[in-house]
């Protein structure tokens, strides 16, 4: 959907269901956010709009003896654009993980993905990190 693919990884002996968008870097194991009783879990669709992804599958739960059916949501950073870790709260750890990103170490994973390019412009500038304050001083 749109830049962002669905489906899923082999980690270690199991499949767990996988957003990422088109870099290794952009990787997100969807399985993680699962209670611990399920074996395995497989993406099989991605939707999105302005402020949310949404992705469905469905995984093995070993407590139940079944497969489930799973939906994960996400909400875009166009729904707060300070909250660039996606954590779902601003604070000092945005404000770090901007920081890094800007100075060219690592950015956060997406989606979308993350850059310092912040204001959209082509170009990572003071510009960028001035949009980012601005943005981090305004609540959402």
């Amino acid at each position: 959907f749109g830049v962002e693919q669905a489906g899923l990884a082999q980690v270690g002996n199991f499949w767990h269901a996988s957003l990422w968008s088109g870099t290794p870097e952009s990787w997100v194991d969807l399985h993680t956010f699962l209670p611990a009783e399920f074996l395995i879990s497989v993406a099989k669709g991605i939707w999105g709009d302005a402020t949310h992804t949404y992705v469905v599958g469905y995984g093995y739960n070993v407590n139940t003896e079944r497969y489930e059916a799973l939906m994960w949501t996400r909400t875009n950073g166009a729904a707060c654009p300070a909250d660039f870790d996606d954590d779902g709260t601003v604070d000092f750890f945005d404000y770090d993980a901007f920081v890094t990103c800007f100075e060219g170490g690592a950015c956060p994973p997406g989606p979308p993905p993350k850059t310092a390019d912040f204001d959209g412009d082509g170009s990572v500038d003071f510009f960028d990190y001035d949009a980012f304050v601005v943005a981090f001083e305004t609540p959402c």
